[in-house]
């Protein structure tokens, strides 16, 4: 993989990245990436979609929720860097 950011080093998803794309090639990292990154967000912003459960916005009984919702932010801004410096590149094309 290409350089990353500093803030972003110690992230876990890093290592599942790492391990597909050894395992699978860049085009299944990146799938893997595009539906984690998805999940991810919706889970952020609507719940796990259980009846009854909210957003993860924090528990205020404990730390847990604000925990998760860390740990799933921080796992977004690694996916949101690898789909982003992955992007295939469209060149145009001169017409003469």
């Amino acid at each position: 993989m290409s350089e990353r950011p500093a803030h972003i080093l110690e992230a876990a998803e890093w290592g599942r990245l790492n391990f597909l794309e050894a395992r699978d090639g860049r085009e299944a990292t990146m799938q893997f990436a595009r539906r984690t990154y998805a999940a991810y967000r919706h889970t952020l912003r609507y719940g796990f979609g259980m009846p009854g459960r909210r957003a993860i916005k924090g528990d205020r009984r404990g730390g847990r929720g604000l925990f998760m919702r860390r740990q799933m932010i921080e796992s977004c801004m690694v996916l949101r860097w690898y789909l982003r410096a992955y992007k295939p590149v469209e060149h145009e094309v001169e017409s003469a």
